[in-house]
């Protein structure tokens, strides 16, 4: 029996010395060898093969056997590797029960990263209060562990109250100790606390310090801040420059919300053009605002050839959405037969509509209009 667990320990040290030397394909047949005689550890490196393809083609039915045999003897990340699996159909069919229970087995064999995702699935389910509790359980012991993920994740928690009273306080410390752990979306998110006030007195200045901590990780909320701070004048002086700046690399990034506010900017500016581009693009997720600016840069021909007609399917549907100016301008295009046919009774709807919601003009228009005939 000697014999054979140091022939495995030989097998193992010896493709662990030709894989440090980067020979990869002659590291795998020690690993193999060793793992046929059941040595965990090597079982780990023949699966990583297959799935990273070291060996030629990945072939991920093979790292499934091989973590499926390492699991069953209690490797924790042989465990989480196989909840990835389960849960991303990868040669078996897709089954996030399965997935689910062998991130529970990897969390109970003390995986941090594991932890944090059962507490993840805990806090999803809705009627709860058990399984909150048993979640932010799961997140502290993760925490010992000292993930930053774990500690970002408690200060939601405490800043919503799932699975714990709500408390901005406690928020604020669990936040800080993931950002100072380098969470960089702890960082970002200590930067909003700071900038509201939330479990202590705003500051600023504090918040643009971590916005700026977590920007130079290219965390584009927090690029998306900092341009924010610039247009407002909070923590630096205003500076639509440096806006535009940090709200064009948010941009780039793909942030949503940079992508409209950088669009009202360079309306603002009269650059016509360049808003169109950025509403057109925000248009896609169906905003109410992008499409009321795309309406007006069609009714006027700003930075696009006029469209009377376009400027009033833009208006319309920003007006389904509930913008009031939207409203407003459809309402206009029926009084005036712009891109529409004239329509009284479809102005005063949108007349109404827009006065309901407290748009003083249209209060006045409507006035106006008083008992005009609809009838055409």
């Amino acid at each position: 029996m000697s014999g054979k667990v140091s022939q495995e320990i030989h097998e193992f040290k010896k493709g662990l010395d030709l894989h440090n030397q980067k020979k990869y394909k002659q590291a795998f047949s020690w690993f193999l060898d060793a793992a046929q005689k059941d040595h965990v550890e090597s079982m780990m490196y023949v699966a990583s093969a297959y799935t990273s393809g070291i060996m030629d083609d990945p072939d991920h039915c093979k790292a499934f056997y091989w973590l499926n045999k390492a699991a069953r003897r209690d490797n924790a990340t042989a465990c989480f590797d196989l909840a990835l699996m389960f849960g991303n159909g990868e040669c078996i069919g897709r089954n996030l029960t399965r997935s689910r229970q062998w991130f529970l087995r990897a969390a109970e064999l003390g995986d941090s990263d594991a932890m944090v995702i059962v507490a993840k699935n805990y806090l999803e389910v809705r009627s709860p209060e058990v399984k909150h509790i048993e979640a932010i359980e799961w997140l502290k012991k993760a925490d010992l562990l000292n993930n930053s993920d774990a500690a970002f994740i408690l200060g939601d928690c405490y800043e919503f109250g799932n699975g714990v009273k709500k408390n901005l306080k406690k928020s604020l410390y669990w936040t800080r100790k993931a950002a100072e752990a380098g969470n960089v979306a702890a960082q970002t998110s200590l930067g909003v606390k700071y900038f509201y006030g939330l479990g202590t007195t705003v500051d600023h200045n504090e918040a643009l310090k971590w916005y700026r901590i977590a920007a130079q990780k290219e965390d584009c909320d927090a690029m998306f801040n900092i341009g924010l701070c610039y247009i407002h004048g909070n923590g630096v002086n205003r500076n639509m420059n440096l806006a535009k700046k940090w709200l064009e690399r948010a941009h780039d990034d793909g942030h949503l919300g940079a992508i409209i506010r950088l669009g009202y900017l360079y309306w603002e500016q009269q650059s016509y053009g360049k808003a169109v581009t950025c509403f057109l693009q925000r248009n896609t997720y169906h905003d109410a605002g992008s499409l009321c600016y795309l309406g007006v840069a069609y009714h006027n021909g700003y930075g696009v050839e006029q469209d009377l007609h376009q400027a009033v399917q833009c208006y319309r549907e920003a007006a389904k959405l509930g913008d009031v100016d939207a409203m407003y301008n459809l309402a206009d295009c029926y009084l005036a037969g712009e891109g529409v046919k004239r329509n009284l009774r479809w102005a005063r709807h949108w007349l109404a509509q827009a006065s309901e919601l407290g748009h003083g003009n249209a209060r006045s228009l409507l006035d106006r209009l008083g008992n005009a005939n609809t009838r055409h």
